[in-house]
């Protein structure tokens, strides 16, 4: 059987409605978690990104949507992604989402030459200095170094342990996900479905072509 063939414009055109760019498909929808999940996540250094993407795709949109989701309902969840960035994703693609972050092999490297503890090691000292509310000021006195205690963090997130609760930046604040989504989190390990959500979401064809 011949392949396909689609011109640009239908391209554009099938990104843009799975994308919610076009079209009203996500207009109605009761909660924001199937547009993230269309978008496969948005990034999320800083929420105003978030509030900009997410209005130029939902007319009327309002930025207490998100907090709503995020902080309320938790059917969002703010964590760090492949790049080493904050993201917004669903909850319920956060194990897809943790192993396609833990994937990247680099930080672990830094880890590995900076600090003779292992990863459970870290984990345990990591509850011990932060039983509650997880923060870089709150690593300092067993991780004084600064761009330690930031990647401590990331492996913590990346492992499904903590997720994003407040604040921006050095002054982000995370919690212990076992308590604010009330259940545990791990890596999903079989990526295929994260694989299949990216290219139904950008690539030319769906996935099933």
């Amino acid at each position: 059987m011949p392949a396909p063939i689609v011109t640009s414009q239908q391209v554009f055109a099938r990104l843009a409605h799975r994308t919610g760019l076009l079209g009203d498909t996500f207009h109605r929808k009761r909660s924001l978690q199937p547009l993230l999940s269309a978008l496969c996540g948005i990034r999320g250094d800083k929420l105003e990104s978030v509030h900009l993407a997410l209005a130029s795709r939902l007319p009327g949109y309002k930025p207490a949507a998100l907090d709503r989701e995020l902080l309320e309902k938790h059917s969002l969840v703010r964590t760090w992604n492949s790049r080493g960035t904050l993201q917004v994703v669903a909850v319920s693609e956060l194990p897809d989402a943790l192993a396609a972050a833990g994937a990247a092999p680099r930080w672990r490297r830094f880890l590995e030459t900076k600090s003779k503890l292992s990863p459970q090691a870290r984990l345990r000292l990591l509850k011990r200095l932060c039983p509650e509310n997880v923060s870089k000021d709150g690593l300092k006195s067993g991780f004084p170094d600064a761009s330690m205690r930031q990647v401590i963090l990331r492996e913590a997130a990346q492992a499904g342990h903590i997720l994003w609760k407040e604040g921006e930046g050095n002054a982000a604040v995370f919690g212990w996900t076992k308590e604010m989504l009330g259940k545990a989190v791990a890596p999903e390990r079989d990526y295929h479905p994260v694989v299949g959500r990216y290219l139904e979401s950008y690539a030319p064809l769906a996935a099933s072509d």
